[in-house]
Formats: structure tokens, C-alpha cells, sequence
């Protein structure tokens, strides 16, 4: 059985990973104009070498070259990591 706290600290990881979603979905949006493809690159760079290695350590993720297509990595990836948190908390409690 999962502890009520390790299900709130789900509910609170899954509403952080979904805000990172949507700001990243806002990035996509904002930064989609032809001159503004360093800056995406440069965010792609410093998601894939800061922010991912930070907040998922040991997901592994296809090779990305774009924020519109980490979006959509990401969007699939972050349905998967509740389960995987419910998996570490049950772990955790025995």
C-alpha cells in the first residue's frame, strides 16, 4: 500500500512535470519564428544538458534536435513517470 504522503508527493511531482510541459509548450509557441532558431537551439541545448539530467536522471530519451520535438517526446515520456513514482514509493515503504 502507498502512503498517503508518497501519493500527495506524486500528485505534487505530476503537477510539476505537467507545468514544465506547458512551459515548454509556450516556448515552442513563442519561439517558432524563423529568427529566433538560436535561441531555440540554445534552449534545447541547456534542456538536454541542465534541466533533463536534474529532473530525470535516468530517463533515456531519443536523440532531439528541436523544442517542438521534445515537446512531444516529453509529452509521452511524462505520462509514464507517475507509474514509475508510485513503483519507487511502494519500494521505498517496504
Amino acid at each position: 500500500m502507498v502512503r498517503p504522503s508518497a501519493q500527495r508527493g506524486n500528485r505534487e511531482h505530476n503537477r510539476d512535470e505537467q507545468d514544465m510541459l506547458e512551459v515548454l509548450g509556450s516556448l515552442v509557441e513563442w519561439l517558432k519564428a524563423s529568427e529566433q532558431t538560436p535561441l531555440r537551439r540554445a534552449f534545447v541545448v541547456g534542456i538536454r544538458r541542465v534541466l533533463l539530467p536534474n529532473r530525470a536522471p535516468d530517463m533515456e530519451l531519443p536523440e532531439f534536435h528541436d523544442l517542438h520535438e521534445l515537446h512531444h517526446i516529453l509529452a509521452e515520456r511524462i505520462k509514464q513517470w507517475p507509474e514509475r513514482w508510485k513503483k519507487k514509493a511502494v519500494k521505498k515503504a517496504r
